[in-house]
């Protein structure tokens, strides 16, 4: 069973039943360049490999910002 990540600041089509994906761009219209490194923020649990997603174990310079999701949500709907 496959997720389908909810993203932002970049646009892709899903191909092969939901398994692939392909023509990613970034909001502004421009192509990924795969030379390029880009910065990703995500949860603990994805960036773990969780929900099928183990590109995100391959990443480099992974940061840990101590910010528990449920709490930054409720600051969020408190103001």
């Amino acid at each position: 069973m496959w997720g389908r990540l909810q993203t932002d600041g970049i646009i892709y089509d899903i191909v092969d039943g939901e398994k692939k994906i392909q023509n990613i761009k970034l909001k502004n219209g421009d192509a990924l360049d795969l030379e390029k490194k880009y910065k990703v923020a995500t949860s603990d649990y994805l960036a773990d490999g969780g929900d099928f997603f183990s590109e995100f174990q391959r990443g480099c310079n992974r940061r840990t910002s101590n910010i528990i999701i449920r709490e930054a949500i409720m600051k969020t709907i408190i103001k």
